[in-house]
């Protein structure tokens, strides 16, 4: 970087001397005067002035004026007049130079082929290339690989200082003729890493290609760490772009020598034929950000390894054999946005424990058979929002949170009308998992066939203990709740309706509280059948006898069960497997003599068990603070409620012999 405009052997004789601006004469003889050599007029120029004896000179900078050939003296710097103006006693010789001031100091270049690199991709270039970088270790600068081809290296190339307690580096590296065609291929043994950034922040590589003349082994393409003296010695702020690693057991990791790597960028990255293209082993290093990522032919692409997660924005994977992106413990969030993917195991992976994952607007080209998975495994909460799915979303264990919007699907549940597939595994009980699924499109035939908005519960419950015979549970309509009942002999609606219910999707209740919706957990609905008469006694508790034989399955022996006991509670005296008292919910209405129940985790954990029992569905109110509305029947009669109390309340028909079905809703 210079102040001034150069020119080449501009040198004349001035008109005068004295103190005023130097007014171009003639040309020294074997030089030019500014107009001959091109000056533009108002250029600022760099000068000397001497007289013939040498004993008056003058450095300084000026305004070229091409209508009056001269030389403006505007700033002084350096003079045999204590570096001020000098009074000529005669016409000097004035010459248009590049001086000291002109340059602006920048941290040097250094050029590969100035240390012996030869590029050649046959002679070693270790210790050349080694010595190239060394020269700038614990300073700043730019290593340049001037020379189109591969460095074949046989060990270790140090960027910064791998060893020691050194300075911190600032090592810039730039390969002007791609990553495609120069960089550095390793020629070592099967173990190994090829490049070590140690304890070297803030600088950028471009163009790095970093490839292997051997098989996977167990090499690694690029370290990101510390230098041998431990904590606190990390990489930091790195931005790669437009780089290469190919053909390496880990391509790129991060959290190497005992020091952690945090605040990297990658612009443009290529991460080829690797068993995993990248990953973290330090908790310490964080915050990496992946702009436009291509993977290929990896088996894993990036992995979150021992650390907080990743960013990606941009790019489209092929080939994985495993997934393009794992999820692993410990991981706080990955965020994967605007990706594409192509014949790849997984488009995200799930590992044990694995944390919180975020995709959006990703598109699954086609999912890898024979399973088809794009997401598979465990995750502790999940969002895919605005996707093109190709494959599967399978859960192999139920997350605390999963949420699914906007999403076009291929393949999802068709038979339970979820969009995600949950594995099922021997005696694994769970309902814990909370599910929104809002505008997912099944997209297999055109035009796309909506599949069901569900809120609420979700999760497996099992059928049979010994086979492991365990099938998805999800009610739209309710969220089953397991409370511990052990304190209250009889069980019913008043739990229920304060805690079961998330909602029967009624919409707004005329004259119900100035017209406002009814109240998520504070709703039920009940029916009843008129006998031939004006009344009809409606119980919150209703006895009957059941048979229950270690399944889901209850049998009703004497008394009726009702579509709408689906989310109540359920006590069947001396029912466990145990023989004492058996508390649970119905959660499906099958036949008037059938449901299906699910056992309270927290008292009985198994499914009842016994023939001939005393069963109790539903509970009294533990007020009368509760209305009943909307009342509809299936005749033409009017119908109204009277006695309302805790233990329940009396339908009544405008029919004397009424043999209505009638349908109520409980508001709290």
């Amino acid at each position: 970087m210079v102040n001034s405009t150069f020119y080449n052997r501009v040198m004349f004789q001035a008109v005068a001397g004295g103190t005023g601006d130097f007014i171009v004469n003639t040309a020294i003889s074997g030089y030019s005067t500014p107009a001959q050599r091109g000056v533009t007029d108002g250029a600022t120029v760099s000068y000397t002035a001497e007289s013939l004896d040498k004993t008056q000179w003058e450095t300084g900078t000026g305004v070229y004026t091409a209508a009056s050939t001269t030389v403006a003296r505007t700033n002084i710097r350096e003079s045999s007049n204590a570096n001020l103006i000098v009074n000529f006693s005669a016409s000097p010789i004035v010459f248009l130079d590049y001086q000291a001031q002109d340059i602006k100091t920048v941290p040097p270049y250094v050029y590969i082929s100035d240390f012996g690199v030869m590029a050649d991709n046959f002679t070693d270039d270790t210790a050349a290339l080694n010595a190239a970088f060394a020269s700038l270790a614990g300073s700043r600068g730019t290593v340049v690989f001037d020379k189109a081809g591969f460095c074949k290296v046989t060990g270790t190339i140090v960027v910064g200082q791998l060893s020691g307690s050194g300075a911190t580096s600032f090592i810039n590296i730039e390969c002007p003729y791609g990553q495609a065609t120069s960089g550095i291929r390793w020629h070592g043994g099967p173990t190994g890493t090829v490049v070590a950034f140690a304890k070297n922040k803030y600088s950028r590589i471009n163009g790095l290609g970093v490839t292997t003349n051997q098989a996977r082994d167990s090499v690694i393409g690029i370290a990101l760490g510390g230098d041998s003296s431990g904590f606190g010695t990390q990489t930091l702020s790195l931005t790669f772009e437009s780089c290469l690693v190919d053909g390496f057991d880990i391509g790129i990791v991060a959290g190497a020598n005992s020091g952690a790597a945090s605040e990297i960028t990658f612009i443009g990255q290529q991460i080829n034929s690797c068993n995993t293209g990248f990953t973290i082993t330090d908790f310490n290093s964080l915050d990496f950000v992946f702009v436009m990522l291509s993977l290929s032919g990896n088996d894993v692409g990036l992995a979150t390894g021992a650390a907080s997660g990743f960013a990606v924005y941009g790019g489209s994977a092929s080939f994985s054999t495993i997934a393009d992106f794992l999820i692993e413990a410990n991981s706080n969030l990955a965020v994967i946005r605007d990706f594409r993917t192509e014949v790849s195991g997984a488009l995200v992976k799930g590992g044990t424990s694995a944390g919180q994952v975020e995709i959006n607007n990703c598109y699954s080209v086609q999912a890898a058979g024979p399973n088809f998975y794009d997401i598979y495994g465990s995750f502790s909460r999940l969002t895919i929002k605005n996707c093109h799915l190709n494959g599967y979303v399978y859960l192999t264990t139920n997350p605390n949170f999963v949420t699914m919007e906007n999403n076009a699907l291929e393949r999802w549940d068709t038979t339970r009308q979820l969009p995600l597939v949950m594995f099922l595994g021997i005696g694994n009980q769970s309902i814990n998992t909370q599910a929104v699924f809002i505008n997912n499109v099944d997209v297999v035939n055109f035009p796309g066939t909506p599949i069901p908005d569900l809120q609420g519960n979700i999760g497996t419950r099992v059928y049979d203990t010994f086979t492991g015979d365990n099938r998805p549970f999800y009610e739209p309509s309710i969220s089953v709740i397991p409370i511990d009942n052990t304190s209250t002999t009889t069980i019913g609606t008043a739990t229920l309706a304060l805690s079961h219910v998330k909602h029967l999707a009624e919409g707004t209740l005329p004259g119900a509280t100035a017209g406002t919706p009814p109240v998520p957990g504070k709703n039920l609905r009940v029916s009843g059948v008129f006998a031939t008469a004006a009344s009809l006694a409606f119980t919150f508790q209703r006895s009957l006898t059941v048979t229950g034989i270690s399944d889901p399955l209850v049998t009703a022996t004497a008394g009726t069960f009702l579509p709408t006991d689906v989310g109540k509670r359920l006590k069947i005296t001396a029912g466990a497997d145990t023989g004492v008292d058996w508390y649970g919910y119905i959660t499906e209405y099958l036949t008037p003599t059938t449901v299906n129940v699910f056992p309270n985790p927290t008292t009985t954990g198994r499914y009842p068990q016994g023939a001939g029992k005393a069963a109790v569905v539903g509970e009294d109110e533990p007020d009368a603070n509760y209305f009943v509305a909307g009342i509809c029947g299936d005749a033409n009669e009017t119908f109204w409620v009277t006695g309302i109390g805790t233990t329940g309340f009396t339908m009544n028909s405008s029919n004397a012999t009424s043999t209505a079905t009638v349908i109520a809703l409980i508001v709290r």
